[in-house]
């Protein structure tokens, strides 16, 4: 009873001093807003010449270094198909079992069923396999012989949206079709090799959807627990692709689905304005953080573009690093500011970032026997949304800079974001 008391009289300390910084810091904030880099310092990227127009990104991309990415580059890729060895060994640990709580045979299992439709419908597709049930290219005998009338684009869009959400996604933004992000070739784990994409159609529309993953459960990370939402996640946007696409289908337009395959994800999510690409390497959104799956559907209908968004998040990342902190594989750049230097053939070159070791990354999960996820539970948007954590965001597009470190610190007084904490698995259970 005693220990009680005193973690609730820290805690509501911890409270009142985290009201106090944030009210002291939104005051000296108010008279520094003037001089605020964030939509000034963001730089569009160049068109590629004699391509389609390019969808205008709040990065760097430079055009005479960047390349088109080739999916057997990824890490996953070269571990599952041999190149990587060291990988595939990582990934050989993923299904084994312990006694220690999170690893356990009740913990794993979570693991599986959450991966369970995936494996299902999609084959895989979150490290290949594209052209799949869920996401397969042939769809013209599915299009319905007559095209539904819609009066505007916008009322296109609105009806698009609105059927996604019903059928399933937290997220939904809407950019045009950028050649830049399909992979320059796939691999096909059929023919044990690398072809070049050709799609049913050139799409003019690619409709990005986000998923969210359970906070309790990512709190978790590293776990088998973690890894069930992680699962259930790519199980969705099985779901919700094909839903989606059917329904596109049903309305007389050919559409296709995609999860990992195809194309790029990240940049598709930034352009379609989801949320902004963080140090880890992964999407940040401002409802979920880095807690969301990314799905794709292509379409040829014409539909209304949403824009990218920036609230904060790359001056946040340059002096908060708890993800590269947390990182079991020492995989995150502690460097403070965003480059186009690159590791090895995982990262492709011409894109102003972070760039993650993808190797590092998965011999990382190895060591966790699970699918990690610590970069993502770890950073301070992924908590829940409460009061508080709206106001570190009006603070932090107020003052970028000096006073990310002492968010930094509030989040952690706070108890968020946590790894390898097994005391958060027991509370998943009996929640």
């Amino acid at each position: 009873m005693k220990e009680e008391k005193s973690q609730e009289k820290k805690l509501n300390l911890s409270r009142r001093s985290f009201v106090k910084l944030g009210a002291v810091s939104a005051v000296a904030g108010a008279g520094a807003v003037a001089g605020l880099p964030a939509q000034a310092e963001t730089t569009s990227d160049r068109e590629l010449p004699g391509k389609m127009p390019q969808t205008q990104l709040p990065v760097k991309v430079d055009s005479h270094v960047y390349k088109r990415f080739h999916q057997q580059d990824t890490a996953f890729c070269q571990a599952a198909t041999g190149r990587f060895p060291e990988g595939r060994q990582a990934f050989s640990q993923l299904g084994a079992t312990t006694q220690e709580v999170g690893l356990r045979q009740i913990d794993k299992a979570l693991t599986d069923a959450g991966w369970y439709v995936d494996k299902l419908i999609a084959n895989n597709a979150s490290i290949m396999s594209p052209d799949t049930l869920a996401y397969r290219w042939d769809n013209d005998a599915d299009v319905a012989d007559s095209a539904y009338a819609f009066s505007s684009k916008e009322e296109a869009t609105h009806h698009i949206k609105k059927a996604a959400r019903f059928l399933g996604a937290d997220l939904v933004g809407i950019t045009p079709y950028d050649e830049r992000w399909t992979y320059a070739s796939i691999f096909k784990p059929e023919l044990k090799k690398s072809v070049e994409p050709e799609l049913p159609f050139t799409p003019k529309s690619v409709i990005v959807l986000g998923y969210e993953m359970d906070y309790e459960a990512m709190a978790t990370a590293p776990s088998g627990v973690s890894g069930g939402a992680v699962g259930k996640g790519y199980s969705q946007m099985a779901i919700t692709g094909a839903s989606l696409r059917n329904f596109i289908n049903n309305l007389g337009y050919r559409a296709f689905a995609s999860g990992n395959d195809v194309a790029l994800s990240v940049p598709y999510g930034v352009a379609a304005g989801l949320g902004e690409a963080a140090r880890n390497g992964i999407l940040v959104t401002y409802e979920y953080g880095p807690r969301v799956r990314i799905g794709k559907v292509f379409t040829e209908l014409d539909l209304s573009y949403n824009k990218p968004v920036t609230f904060g998040v790359r001056h946040f990342c340059e002096s908060c690093m708890r993800c590269a902190d947390a990182c079991p594989g020492n995989a995150i750049s502690k460097t403070k500011k965003p480059s186009f230097d690159i590791h090895n053939e995982c990262n492709n070159p011409g894109v102003e970032k972070w760039a993650v070791d993808a190797k590092k990354c998965l011999l990382g999960w190895g060591k966790t026997q699970s699918d990690c996820a610590t970069c993502i539970t770890s950073c301070p948007y992924s908590k829940p949304d409460f009061w508080h954590h709206r106001l570190v965001d009006k603070v932090n597009k107020l003052m970028p800079g000096p006073v990310h470190s002492v968010m930094r610190e509030m989040d952690k007084l706070f108890g968020y974001g946590n790894s390898f904490d097994r005391k958060s698995v027991t509370k998943f259970w009996k929640s």
